[in-house]
């Protein structure tokens, strides 16, 4: 008897730590996609802020371009007098790197055939006025201002690096243009109203807020995440190795469906996850380039601060 009583007893142990093993499974697993989804939701906020903060500085340049138009195209018959507009515009505007009037040859005459007024900001936000037609012999010859003139539209120019003998820093930065059309008294368009936004200092502040992100999350990590921005054709026009701007493309065959979302892919060789947000108007689309190994290990280190969180709390309360 008492050997059956004995296995008997075995038997409901190892059922009961069976049971006890398979519920303790149920519950890592459940909580472990639990705090991976905590993690996902903290990267697709990090993306969100990025669009938001490129969103922003796009629209306030967008913004200034238009609401000068008419004071410009008020002293279009005095081309003197326009320098003080773009002056204004730079030193109004922080996000404004630097803005010019290309106008169509022989418009001035007495100017020559071409008129390129332009100013720009220093590293010392000391704003200079200067014509420039020396260095832009020809520009009307280029697609995109052409196609501002015939359609009478403005538009975004895609992102170029500046011409070396206009910048003060040590390095041209990449800039994107916004051009819209100017008229004269006729309501002809005569002249492409182009202001600048300097991508290199957007990408030096979101590096910065990221970078401020990691000190407790991706300290040493062999393969950190990153934001960065594609254009339409898969192009970086912001990435943390500004050697690969406007050089390299998105390795990885991604879909993006739809404005916003989540897709995994191998990128530079690295199993990841890509939130995105899609910038309509410029069609770029920002992105939040995290590898798989950091989103679990996001999670973990969430699930770790929530406990030791419960922790304090029921502390307090017994001590209470």
């Amino acid at each position: 008897m008492k050997s059956i009583s004995k296995r008997l007893t075995l038997r409901i142990m190892m059922v009961v730590l069976t049971m006890m093993a398979v519920i303790a499974g149920v519950v890592y697993l459940t909580v472990s996609e639990y705090m991976d989804d905590e993690a996902e939701k903290r990267f697709q906020i990090v993306v969100t802020r990025a669009y938001r903060e490129v969103q922003r500085r796009l629209s306030e340049l967008f913004v200034a371009n238009v609401n000068n138009v008419h004071e410009i195209e008020r002293d279009i018959d005095d081309p003197d007098r326009l320098y003080d507009h773009l002056e204004r515009i730079v030193r109004q505007n922080p996000y404004i790197a630097s803005c010019g009037l290309l106008f169509v040859p022989d418009y001035y005459p007495e100017k020559g055939r071409y008129f390129v007024p332009f100013a720009t900001a220093d590293t010392a936000d000391v704003v200079s006025v200067m014509r420039i037609d020396s260095l832009y012999h020809d520009y009307n010859e280029e697609d995109w201002f052409v196609e501002r003139l015939e359609s009478d539209s403005a538009d975004w120019v895609d992102p170029y690096f500046e011409n070396p003998l206009l910048t003060t820093h040590i390095a041209p930065r990449l800039l994107v243009t916004h051009a819209i059309p100017i008229h004269n008294r006729e309501g002809r368009p005569v002249a492409v109203l182009c202001s600048d936004l300097s991508l290199e200092d957007l990408r030096n502040d979101m590096l910065q807020k990221v970078r401020q992100g990691k000190r407790n999350y991706e300290q040493n990590e062999k393969h950190p995440s990153y934001n960065c921005i594609i254009d339409r054709n898969g192009r970086y026009v912001l990435h943390p190795d500004r050697d690969r701007m406007l050089k390299d493309t998105l390795d990885a065959k991604v879909t993006f469906k739809g404005k916003e979302g989540t897709v995994s892919a191998i990128v530079d060789g690295v199993p990841s996850w890509i939130f995105y947000r899609h910038l309509n108007y410029v069609e770029w689309t920002v992105m939040m380039v995290v590898p798989e190994n950091l989103i679990q290990r996001h999670g973990r280190m969430l699930n770790t601060i929530r406990s030791r969180s419960e922790e304090r709390r029921v502390g307090k309360e017994c001590r209470s």
